[in-house]
């Protein structure tokens, strides 16, 4: 029977092992790889919320600013179904203006907070229920930017229109950037 040396034994064990962490290692990176692409399509298609969901799986080191930017994307509209599952009537500082009843029972209100920039802003809500068979329908009128000045109610007393709508980029079927030029009463300017 022929003993080989120990410290041979020791190094095949190593070279086995190293190679083992090489090929595991190489098998994390093309998951990683997979996953980060699917997280570029889903943000690509608007679902900025799963694309978030699977990039906070991948290793942070691994992602680039792009992938940032999607994750601070995620959390923010993370932040905004919280807040619109909040509590409205009249809690964490929502101003309620009016109720509807009926067949449709309509609450409305707003309230005022610091943004990112430190800068007042004001939020408003309306919260109403749709039917389903309309919710692909209404979503739809939304995405038609360029025609709110059309069909947003429109006073002369007190005055208050939309004067302009200028859509400044889209990015995806529902993400736009817009500018809506408000025609407001004396004494705030028109914004």
């Amino acid at each position: 029977e022929t003993k080989l040396p120990e410290a041979s034994v020791d190094n095949d064990d190593k070279e086995d092992k190293k190679k083992e962490d090489d090929e595991e290692e190489e098998v994390e990176e093309e998951i990683d790889a997979d996953l980060l692409m699917k997280a570029e399509a889903l943000f690509d298609d608007d679902k900025l919320l799963e694309a978030g969901r699977i990039l906070k799986i991948i290793d942070q080191s691994k992602l680039e600013p792009k992938h940032l930017t999607m994750m601070r994307k995620a959390k923010k509209g993370e932040a905004l179904i919280d807040d619109l599952k909040s509590d409205f009537g009249g809690q964490n500082g929502w101003v309620i203006h009016g109720v509807s009843k009926g067949a449709f029972p309509t609450l409305t209100g707003h309230r005022l907070e610091k943004g990112d920039d430190g800068s007042l802003q004001v939020k408003a809500r309306c919260e109403t229920p749709i039917d389903k068979s309309l919710l692909s329908p209404f979503i739809s009128v939304l995405n038609e930017t360029e025609l709110y000045e059309t069909w947003l109610p429109s006073w002369t007393v007190p005055k208050f229109r939309v004067k302009k709508v200028q859509k400044l980029s889209q990015r995806g079927r529902c993400s736009q950037v817009i500018i809506v030029t408000l025609e407001v009463p004396w004494p705030i300017a028109s914004r």
